[in-house]
């Protein structure tokens, strides 16, 4: 499997890439065959292959089948999810390992575009930056994504619509009332203004505004360190990456149909 490569790709996170397709086969092998059930000379086949992979010689595989054959006919499938469960550990550990070892190199590796569409998301919903040439931008985008969030809900769902503009109207009331306490009169004029097609054409400014906002903080802003100022840890990264390479890889194996359905 091979993800997409441009220039700014290099080898660490293609090698950890690379390495998820035998986690992506064991998950793929549990979810075929829960339990070792499934067909007797695909259950066997299988582990019969992964004891050859670990070494294990043709003539003494001959006697072992034999063996499989007995347990699989008298219901026992242990011999399967055992040999199968082992290999699927090591790979997972195999891949973690690697991305305990080179987590910075992956990240300064990975494509601008996961980074800005997957990494950075992940970070504003799981991780705090406490780093001060960060702080101001992680805040203010997090703001921007929860108020776009608001925004689309609005948009789709007419109650949630309502129930933004009556918080709004209430809030800008609150406002008047406590800017202009001294004079009631005022204050009477000004929350008589107020309407939710206006606070609702208000909070579309406000949201232009942030996104503005965030626009002129990134242009200064080191994308990578910033991320990196999040403290990522293998945990963090397993839970970034590894639907990236699944998704990958399952485009790979779709396009691969495709084209033999072609042919």
């Amino acid at each position: 499997m091979r993800l997409k490569e441009n220039k700014k790709m290099v080898d660490k996170f293609q090698e950890w890439a690379n390495m998820y397709e035998q986690v992506f086969r064991y998950n793929h092998i549990q979810e075929s065959f829960p339990n070792g059930k499934g067909d007797l000379q695909d259950v066997v086949s299988i582990a019969s292959g992964e004891l050859k992979k670990r070494g294990v010689k043709d003539e003494d595989l001959e006697e072992i089948d034999q063996e499989f054959h007995r347990r699989y006919l008298a219901g026992d499938r242990t011999f399967f999810t055992e040999i199968v469960g082992q290999g699927a550990k090591k790979a997972v550990g195999k891949f973690k390992d690697y991305a305990g070892k080179n987590l910075t190199e992956i990240l300064d590796s990975t494509d601008d575009k996961l980074l800005e569409g997957v990494v950075v998301p992940y970070i504003l919903e799981n991780k705090k930056v406490n780093d001060s040439r960060f702080v101001e931008y992680h805040n203010q985008i997090k703001k921007l994504r929860k108020a776009i969030r608001d925004f689309n809900e609005m948009e789709e769902n007419p109650t949630k619509r309502k129930e933004i503009a009556t918080g709004l109207v209430k809030e800008k009331k609150e406002y008047y009332e406590k800017t202009y306490s001294e004079d009631k009169d005022l204050v009477k004029i000004l929350t008589a203004l107020v309407s939710e097609e206006g606070v609702l054409q208000g909070y579309q400014i406000d949201l232009q505004k942030k996104q503005k906002k965030v626009e002129d903080l990134k242009k200064d802003l080191n994308f990578k360190e910033y991320i990196k100022s999040a403290n990522l840890n293998v945990d963090d990264m397993m839970k970034i990456y590894a639907p990236i390479f699944e998704q990958s890889i399952q485009h790979s194996l779709e396009e691969a149909q495709k084209k033999g359905k072609k042919e």
